[in-house]
């Protein structure tokens, strides 16, 4: 076997008791109690308890701060804030029970999923970078979804405005769709900085984050982490220089060896 890139064991915030990583094709495990979907890869489990987590959801961050809610940061729970046992996602409208980032303040509540939406997408049904906006641009304040042509609520939805092409979060996902080219990583650095875990949740600052790079989410220390982004850009850039031009030096050198060859052979 290889070596494995999490801990054997964490301690998450979310549950009391300590979580085992396991390998969900050996035990009959539920849907993540964090995200709600359906187990995949290693998983974390607590056996007593049947609490399961995602290594990416283990790993999410604990504040963030989005563009969808700029005035205030967004805390990560891992059950809803409300008597009733659940939430209605601002950015989908759909209900949610488990992990979701809310703000005390406004009561603005997202899935985890929703938070980590990409900013630009490509769909198989529409030649255009479709891009996420956070409301309707419309008057009526609601949509026409041009996947499912059913109506859209006030919530997010990917838009090309050229086109007046309009489909919901959800439709988004269920079609074939591929994430932008890497200029929108950079045109868009502020907010797409890889997720980093929660400063104060030093046991996962070694694991990594399985979320795409080009969601708007972004952890509280934002400044640190568009550094490391800036910084990581200009380490592929010098490497790729420095690989090109060894590259092209050891071509001229076999070039000219060759050249020696045929002039002494003709010689």
């Amino acid at each position: 076997m290889g070596k494995l890139g999490n801990d054997l064991h964490i301690q998450h915030f979310s549950h009391p008791h300590l979580l085992e990583l396991t390998n969900p094709q050996t035990l009959n495990i539920t849907p993540c109690s964090g995200c709600k979907l359906q187990s995949s890869g290693w998983m974390y489990t607590c056996k007593p308890c049947n609490f399961t987590l995602h290594t990416s959801c283990s790993q999410l961050p604990q504040l963030i701060t989005h563009p969808a809610h700029p005035g205030h940061s967004l805390s990560l729970l891992p059950t809803p804030a409300y008597p009733i046992g659940y939430f209605s996602c601002d950015a989908c409208g759909q209900h949610g029970h488990g992990f979701n980032y809310h703000c005390d303040q406004c009561d603005f509540d997202i899935h985890t999923i929703c938070a980590s939406k990409p900013l630009f997408l490509h769909h198989q049904t529409h030649p255009c970078q479709l891009q996420l906006f956070f409301y309707p641009p419309y008057q009526t304040k609601g949509f026409s979804c041009d996947v499912c042509h059913q109506v859209g609520s006030n919530h997010w939805l990917y838009r090309c405005s050229i086109c007046e092409f309009d489909v919901h979060l959800t439709c988004a996902n269920i079609a074939t769709f591929t994430s932008t080219p890497r200029q929108a990583n950079i045109q868009f650095q502020p907010w797409t900085s890889f997720p980093g875990p929660a400063q104060n949740n030093l046991q996962y600052r070694n694991a990594p984050v399985q979320m795409n790079n080009q969601s708007y989410m972004q952890p509280q220390s934002q400044n640190n982490g568009t550094t490391m982004s800036r910084n990581t850009l200009m380490n592929v850039v010098l490497g790729s220089f420095v690989e090109g031009a060894a590259q092209q030096v050891g071509q001229n050198f076999v070039q000219s060896l060759l050249g020696d060859d045929s002039s002494n052979g003709g010689n």
